[in-house]
């Protein structure tokens, strides 16, 4: 059996603090470890981690002695402390000094800490965590684990500081043993698509597929094969018949993103898959029948769509098993801090960086106080950015602030952004008449935010548009209205 030292094996992807995080959601109506899951020991020592993985079968001795299995060397843990046991993920004390305390979280949300006696054993459960004394070992999945660095940093922070962000988690906890639809509704940038990744990650699905499709990205005709597939000579190429991602997806999950642009004869097609559980290929008449679970999202307000003829009232209503609605970062502001330092970590990971540096109290202040409009999305991108800006070990605020190559000084500070209501579209100033043409209808978009994303892709407006959320011709229609100048010899 492999032996692991916390100072060998140490972790910087930002991950532990985030799943640690978890502790503090209810765990009572989740499903017992399964055999054939595969979990990780996240160790916790003095700020640092450490991650040993648990074999499918066998005794691992955890202690301060180098000739266990799970060398600490850390004062406050006996030589022998405690052994875990699988299957069955059992905890058993070995005569410690400092003590074996098992912590989980009740359904208030508080945390309860028992001690094992000499000896006493007892079976672990998803979201528990121990106190090996001043040493924290958390429970993790592994898949939870291994999924993160696959989404290109999005995982690397799962903060739920926010007590509306613990309601939608406790929520997902609740509900995802069952079939039920789920649609999560928020913001570009909010992290609906972490939500959907963790509604199946602590499902009995998880061992299965999580297909996504944005359902913007595709024409009507090239999204209807993608989604319930094809059979041979359907239409022009269909050289061979093909299944569509309902039916790769099937025994797993099927995420469909900005579900509110899915055209209309789509939306009829779906409604039937999700009524009947079948499936009819584009240019089939057999149904095959599928076993997925639909979470869908969108950025747009489905009930005014449904009340424009835009989308179908009762795809929406099978949709809305359950209804997340997911607040923008600027309501969340508990979470920037701990969100950014996380990013910090995944970048440092990602770039080799072996020192992370801290944020100054301007740089956090700073960071607080700004409204994201691009929300987690622009965060992320404006702490790594920070982080290749930064050669010493602080992050200041000028690091923050977007600089196009070539520019002599610093731009100027961006003052925070008033938070603005998701149904608001501001008014361009008095001295600015409105654009003559079809007016953008995105909500919240500043000419900070516009100049700010301008700056940071130095002049590049496909760039810009996609850090904004938006697609370059809206970009376009938001520069006439602002009487932004346009890059001159810019790309894109």
């Amino acid at each position: 059996m492999r032996m692991l030292s916390i100072h060998d094996q140490q972790l910087s992807c930002g991950t532990v603090p985030s799943l640690a995080m978890k502790e503090t959601a209810s765990t009572a109506t989740l499903p017992p470890f399964s055999t054939a899951d595969r979990v990780d020991l996240v160790f916790v020592v003095d700020g640092q981690t450490s991650v040993q993985t648990l074999p499918d079968a066998g005794r691992l001795v955890i202690g301060r002695a180098t000739e266990v299995n799970v060398c600490v060397p850390h004062r406050s843990l006996s030589r022998e402390h405690a052994s875990i046991t699988m299957p069955g993920l059992v905890i058993e004390d070995l005569g410690s000094t400092n003590g074996t305390f098992v912590r989980r979280a009740q359904p208030d949300g508080t945390i309860s800490e028992s001690p094992l006696k000499h000896g006493e054993s007892i079976a672990l459960a998803p979201g528990d965590s121990m106190r090996l004394g001043a040493v924290t070992v958390v429970l993790v999945p592994t898949f939870l684990r291994d999924e993160a660095p696959a989404r290109s940093g999005d995982r690397s922070a799962v903060v739920v500081d926010d007590p509306a962000m613990r309601a939608i988690y406790a929520m997902i906890d609740r509900v995802a043993a069952s079939d039920i639809p789920v649609l999560v509704l928020g913001e570009t940038g909010v992290g609906k698509e972490v939500l959907a990744e963790a509604l199946h990650g602590h499902s009995p699905r998880a061992r299965r597929p999580l297909v996504r499709l944005n359902c913007a990205a595709l024409s009507e005709s090239l999204l209807e094969s993608e989604l319930f597939g094809h059979e041979k000579g359907a239409f022009t190429g269909a050289s061979g018949a093909k299944p569509g991602l309902i039916e790769t997806a099937d025994g797993g999950t099927v995420l469909l993103d900005e579900i509110g642009d899915l055209p209309l004869t789509a939306q009829a097609k779906l409604l039937r898959v999700l009524e009947e559980r079948k499936v009819i290929r584009v240019g089939g008449v057999a149904p095959r029948p599928v076993d997925v679970r639909f979470v869908a999202a969108t950025h747009k307000n489905l009930e005014e769509s449904v009340a424009r003829g835009q989308f179908r009232g009762d795809l929406y209503f099978r949709l809305a098993g359950v209804l997340l609605r997911v607040p923008p970062l600027r309501e969340r502001r508990s979470e920037i801090a701990s969100l950014a330092r996380s990013f910090v970590r995944g970048a440092c990971a990602r770039y080799r960086r072996v020192v992370e540096p801290t944020f100054s109290r301007d740089a956090l202040a700073w960071l607080e106080s700004y409204a994201w409009p691009g929300n987690i999305r622009e965060l992320r991108h404006s702490v790594e950015r920070a982080v290749l800006l930064c050669d010493g070990a602080t992050i200041e605020r000028e690091h923050l602030l977007a600089q196009p190559v070539g520019q002599s000084a610093l731009v100027a500070p961006i003052a925070a952004v008033a938070p603005v209501a998701p149904a608001a579209v501001p008014a361009p100033p008095a001295d600015e008449p409105a654009h003559e043409g079809r007016a953008p209808k995105t909500p919240g978009l500043t000419r900070a935010a516009i100049e700010r994303a301008l700056e940071s892709c130095a002049g590049n407006q496909t760039r810009a548009a996609e850090h904004l959320g938006i697609s370059r011709r809206t970009l376009v229609t938001w520069l006439e209205r602002y009487k932004i100048a346009r890059p001159r010899g810019a790309k894109g």
